[in-house]
């Protein structure tokens, strides 16, 4: 995911999109979160650390996240 990032923010760098470039950072912080939940799970399910509860509020935002951003490249003019 990150190259199509990066893909999204040159873009909007060279096409003078500021919606795409906001866009890339609001899909880097979905990415982030998607790694956290992996530490989540390996910590689960090898030192027996039980952050499960988190989950939720994980999914929840990054459907924020995502939902604006793909709301930010829709209304590029």
């Amino acid at each position: 995911m990150e190259k199509e990032i990066e893909i999204i923010r040159q873009l909007g760098k060279e096409y003078k999109q500021d919606n795409w470039i906001k866009s890339a950072k609001l899909f880097d912080k979905c990415g982030k979160n998607i790694k956290t939940i992996v530490t989540y799970v390996v910590q689960y399910c090898c030192n027996d650390v039980d952050r499960i509860d988190e989950f939720p509020n994980l999914f929840l935002e990054n459907a924020d996240y995502a939902k604006e951003a793909y709301r930010l490249i829709q209304n590029t003019t």
